[in-house]
């Protein structure tokens, strides 16, 4: 089962002097989050056997995933972008990693403690993760730290964050010298498409290398050719993108699963859509409204809280509909619009303030 991560980070570039902040990106984040929603709502009403099992609704469905895809490209265009000034400069090592800390733990590790208490509360769901005590002690550090816990992830989302930590890792080389952050990125991205061909057979290595990895690069390379006044052709770019995502939403759904190759080609389309949508948007020629904006701030907590929403509250929702049966779609309508709306507002009294808090530290 897919599933996928987003995270809250700034989306400020530095553009002629001044501070040129992309909604468009913050719009495909709140987008991509709700295809994800919706994706994992297919996955309980039609993928799971418990409840409806639509198998249909699940696979046609199963391009919707490759919102991570869209997400990882998103992220590495975001990170370069809101720290292309320090690159080369190891004295913004601190305030980066305290700005990437703050952006993911602490909210993180709010619903992952929930998480287990509503498991030991009813271990009918989900106690199996609890038996893997290194699944426990990664799952907090986001960090893989032995073999068997890469197999099992305390909330079974979270394994993009791990991927996303290590992201992170990489570009601190950037941040000590340019040259170095370049080497190492290569280095990275070559032992990713060498994954490729020829899977690896450690299990930190399938972690360490994966072809996802590529993703972020093409977000970098997104985020050095915005910085740049000679491209053009923006809604070419645009189109073209949107095409290609599609096109690999499509195979996926045939396929109803997401290969490294479908994962690539919508990663590719990602790369042309965030960089049309950020062309149009300096151009004037893109308005991006207030309601994505905020579907953008508050996607890492709907992301977060939806899949441990699903795993609660399928079950209710399932006997409910045995005692009231309505056509498919209630309640496939219903449980996601919930799982967003409980995300939002967890954005809203929860996360919003402990951001707050922590920037005034």
């Amino acid at each position: 089962m897919r599933q996928a991560v987003f995270v809250p980070c700034s989306n400020g570039v530095m553009r002629q002097g001044k501070k040129q902040s992309y909604g468009s990106l913050q719009a495909g984040r709140g987008i991509a989050a709700i295809l994800v929603v919706i994706f994992h709502t297919a996955s309980f009403v039609g993928g799971n056997s418990k409840y409806w099992h639509r198998e249909w609704l699940a696979r046609g469905l199963a391009g919707l995933a490759l919102g991570v895809e869209y997400f990882f490209v998103l992220s590495g265009a975001v990170i370069l972008l809101a720290h292309m000034d320090d690159i080369g400069r190891p004295a913004t090592l601190p305030s980066y990693l305290w700005k990437r800390f703050r952006r993911v733990y602490p909210i993180y590790w709010i619903v992952l403690t929930a998480l287990i208490f509503g498991y030991k509360l009813r271990p009918g769901i989900g106690a199996e993760y609890l038996t893997h005590p290194w699944a426990v002690v990664s799952g907090y550090l986001l960090v893989y730290v032995h073999t068997p816990a890469l197999n099992v992830t305390i909330l079974p989302v979270a394994w993009t964050l791990f991927h996303e930590v290590l992201f992170y890792a990489v570009f601190i080389l950037f941040l000590i010298g340019r040259k170095i952050g370049l080497a190492g990125l290569a280095l990275w991205c070559a032992l990713s498409i060498v994954s490729l061909v020829h899977p690896w057979g450690l299990y930190y290595a399938l972690y360490l290398f994966s072809p996802l990895h590529l993703l972020f690069a093409e977000g970098m390379l997104v985020a050095w050719l915005l910085r740049r006044e000679k491209v053009r052709g923006a809604t070419a770019f645009l189109a073209t993108g949107a095409c290609v995502f599609l096109v690999a939403m499509v195979l996926a759904g045939m396929a109803g699963v997401i290969s490294d190759g479908v994962a690539l080609i919508a990663g590719a389309g990602a790369a042309f859509l965030v960089l049309g949508a950020a062309r149009l948007e300096e151009q004037g020629k893109l308005v991006v409204s207030g309601g994505l904006r905020f579907m953008g701030d508050a996607s890492y907590s709907i992301y977060l809280i939806h899949y441990p929403f699903f795993m609660f509250m399928a079950p209710v929702a399932y006997k409910l509909w045995l005692r009231f049966p309505v056509p498919i779609a209630v309640p496939f309508v219903l449980l996601t619009l919930s799982a967003i709306a409980v995300g939002s507002a967890m954005h809203v009294y929860v996360e919003r303030p402990l951001l707050k808090r922590l920037r005034a530290r």
